[in-house]
C-alpha cells in the first residue's frame, strides 16, 4: 500500500470512528449536555442572541466564542460543533503524524499511530461535545509543528490562543521558550531572537486579552482554571468526577 493509499484509510477510518460514536450516543435517549458543557451551551446563546457574558478569571473566554459561532452557522444545531470538532480531531491526526516524521518514525510507524490516536473512542467523544478539549489539542498540535518548522511566532501565537480555550499549557511556556531557543543549536542570538519571537507570538494572542482585561476590570491576566483541573485529578483518582 503507498503512502497516499495509508493517509486515506487512516483518515476514512477516523471518519467512520466519528460516526459510530455519533450514532451510539444519538440513539433514544440522546445524551444531555453534562457539566461544563451546559455552562459553554448557555454563553454561546447568550452571545448569539447579541448578549455579553460576565468576564471571570476562572474560565478561559475563547471556547464559548468557539461554539456560538459554529451555532450561529448550523442555526443553533448541535451539529454544527461537532461537524467542525470531528475535523479538527482528523486534522489532530495529521498533524501527530506529521510531527513523528519530523522526528525521525518511519512512515508506517507514523501512519499506525495517526490511525490509533483517530480510533481512540475518548478522542472521538470529545469530538462530540461541548467541551473544550477537542479545539485545544488541535492548537496544541499545530502551535508543536509550527515550532518544529521553525515558525517561533506563529506557533507563540497559536499557544497563546490554546491559552484562551483552556489554560493547562501555561505553567510550560518557559519550556516551550527553551526549545524555541535552543532547537538545532543556535549561537546566543538566536537563540534569544526565537524565544522572544515565541513570546511576542503569545502577547499578541493570550497577551491582548490580559491588557483588554485589564483596562475592563482592573487586573491583567488571562483565565486560569489550571490549579482547579490538577486538584481534580488528584482528587479523582477514578476519574469519574466532573
Amino acid at each position: 500500500m503507498t503512502s497516499r493509499a495509508r493517509l486515506v484509510a487512516i483518515l476514512a477510518l477516523g471518519a467512520l470512528a466519528q460516526v459510530a460514536v455519533f450514532f451510539i450516543f444519538s440513539e433514544p435517549p440522546a445524551r444531555p449536555l453534562l457539566g461544563d458543557e451546559v455552562r459553554y451551551h448557555a454563553e454561546a446563546r447568550v452571545l448569539l442572541a447579541g448578549g455579553d457574558v460576565p468576564h471571570d478569571f476562572f474560565w478561559p473566554p475563547f471556547h464559548a466564542r468557539f461554539v456560538a459561532g459554529l451555532l450561529g452557522v448550523s442555526g443553533g444545531s448541535l451539529l454544527g460543533p461537532y461537524v467542525v470538532q470531528g475535523a479538527l480531531v482528523l486534522l489532530s491526526g495529521l498533524l501527530l503524524r506529521g510531527l513523528l516524521r519530523g522526528a525521525g518514525a518511519g512512515e508506517v510507524a507514523a501512519d499506525l499511530a495517526a490511525g490509533l490516536f483517530l480510533v481512540d473512542p475518548q478522542l472521538q467523544f470529545f469530538a462530540l461535545s461541548l467541551w473544550p478539549e477537542t479545539l485545544h489539542l488541535a492548537l496544541l498540535l499545530l502551535g508543536t509543528a509550527l515550532l518544529a518548522t521553525g515558525r517561533t511566532f506563529g506557533a507563540g501565537a497559536v499557544f497563546g490562543a490554546s491559552l484562551l480555550v483552556k489554560s493547562l499549557l501555561l505553567p510550560f511556556l518557559p519550556v516551550l521558550a527553551l526549545v524555541a531557543a535552543c532547537t538545532g543549536r543556535p549561537g546566543f542570538r538566536e537563540g534569544l531572537r526565537r524565544a522572544a519571537l515565541l513570546g511576542l507570538g503569545v502577547f499578541v494572542t493570550a497577551g491582548a486579552v490580559s491588557v483588554r482585561n485589564g483596562l475592563v476590570t482592573g487586573t491583567y491576566g488571562i483565565a486560569n482554571s489550571g490549579v482547579y483541573n490538577l486538584w481534580v485529578g488528584l482528587e479523582d483518582p477514578t476519574g469519574t468526577a466532573d
